[in-house]
């Protein structure tokens, strides 16, 4: 995808209702207008965000419907600015939760959620007091896969699913990962970035030492 990837492209490629592209729109607008104040994303990615944010969040909704139950919970660890929790909460996500310890991310996340009319759960807590546990658990951009797996151990169950968005270092990130950790792992391609991945884990169980 080329960097002038706009909502238009966003709208073809997610083929979402017309009511919640007003609704991301809008999003849209909130996160370049509170972003030079709280940076929630950088500068550099602001004006690509359809591309580098909307879209690199909106891919996981296919995944996630996959999972085919309607009553299923989602935690979104280290949201930020929402990506990708807010963004599949407002494509249709049910019980989605919203962690993030940042009193400012917190206060922008509670004003999407409220001029959206979006029904999310957000919780102003470091990852390590939130109680768990949840059937779905995403996280983009926060930590290493090793960590990841550390920091959400207490939230997860035998069949909780985990999706993360990773970079380039992926394949090293799993190496380091699974001294740790056994897994069963599939790796899927980004849509909006050649050097980018979806990885879904299950079956996670820490290994004796």
């Amino acid at each position: 995808m080329a960097s002038t990837f706009t909502e238009s492209d966003f709208l073809t490629a997610t083929e979402v209702s017309p009511e919640v592209m007003a609704k991301l729109r809008h999003y849209h607008a909130k996160l370049l207008e509170w972003n030079p104040k709280i940076n929630l994303v950088s500068a550099s990615t602001a004006d690509e965000a359809w591309q580098r944010h909307f879209m690199d969040s909106a891919q996981l909704y296919p995944v996630y419907r996959h999972s085919g139950d309607e009553n299923i919970t989602l935690a979104d660890m280290g949201s930020g600015a929402g990506f990708p929790g807010m963004v599949l909460a407002i494509m249709g996500a049910p019980n989605v939760t919203l962690i993030e310890r940042d009193v400012r991310k917190a206060a922008f996340l509670r004003t999407i959620a409220a001029e959206t009319k979006t029904n999310i759960n957000l919780l102003n807590l470091d990852v390590k007091n939130v109680p768990g546990p949840f059937d779905i658990i995403t996280s983009r951009a926060l930590a290493e896969l090793s960590e990841l797996l550390d920091m959400s151990e207490h939230m997860r169950k035998p069949s909780t699913h985990c999706l993360f968005l990773k970079g380039k270092n992926l394949d090293a990130e799993l190496v380091k990962a699974q001294k740790d950790w056994a897994m069963e792992v599939r790796k899927m391609e980004s849509v909006t970035d050649n050097d980018a991945y979806i990885i879904r884990l299950t079956d996670i169980k820490r290994l004796s030492p």
